[in-house]
């Protein structure tokens, strides 16, 4: 009987399987080896040299990352606000690059081609969680945070986990595309909160 070959174990193996394994093998200097996964979307670096494949190399991304559904070309920082200019791949252009992702247990929509996200300073907002509580014991009462660039809340939504935590928070962004969606993340996050923005 026939055994159906096993699954590729990433995306590289689906980008083979698309590609034949002659020209896999001719650009293997050149496929992305990182990307970011935010929500439902994927951003990718995709080197110049095999950017004519970046359909392919979308679909394979799609393929290994079955909560994804919208894949998007990294082609840099710009402007005075050095946002990423992403230009979309793959999937449904109804909602841009505006995304809800799940942080320390708590939901927050991020647009990252509106402004700065990280998922790799979630561990980072924790540990700012931990010294926050601490603050409050030594103060025996709740805090007031300003947080001057708070992009689009991750800091701030990640301290509001923590009941009775804050008092007063005070929170801006140069960025005047992300304050609509900051608020609206502090506003949403609060609801088993008492405090005032």
């Amino acid at each position: 009987r026939n055994i159906a070959p096993p699954s590729p174990s990433n995306y590289l193996g689906f980008l083979e399987q698309t590609l034949g394994r002659d020209v896999f093998k001719q650009n293997s200097h050149f496929w992305p080896q990182s990307y970011d996964q935010i929500g439902d979307l994927i951003i990718v670096k995709i080197d110049e040299n095999v950017r004519k494949y970046k359909k392919e190399i979308a679909q394979s991304l799609l393929a290994q990352n079955t909560n994804s559904n919208r894949i998007f070309q990294d082609l840099g920082v710009q402007g005075e606000f050095r946002i990423r200019k992403l230009e979309q791949i793959l999937g449904s252009n109804e909602f841009g690059a505006k995304t809800k992702i799940r942080e320390n247990g708590m939901e927050l929509i991020v647009d990252p081609s509106k402004g700065y996200y990280s998922p790799r300073l979630a561990t980072e907002r924790i540990v700012n969680l931990e010294n926050a509580k601490t603050l409050k014991q030594k103060l025996m009462r709740a805090i007031n945070v300003c947080d001057a660039y708070a992009g689009f809340g991750p800091a701030l939504t990640t301290l509001l986990s923590e009941k009775n935590l804050i008092n007063y928070i005070l929170a801006n962004d140069l960025n005047p595309e992300v304050t609509n969606i900051l608020l609206k993340n502090i506003t949403n996050s609060s609801k088993n909160n008492d405090f005032k923005v």
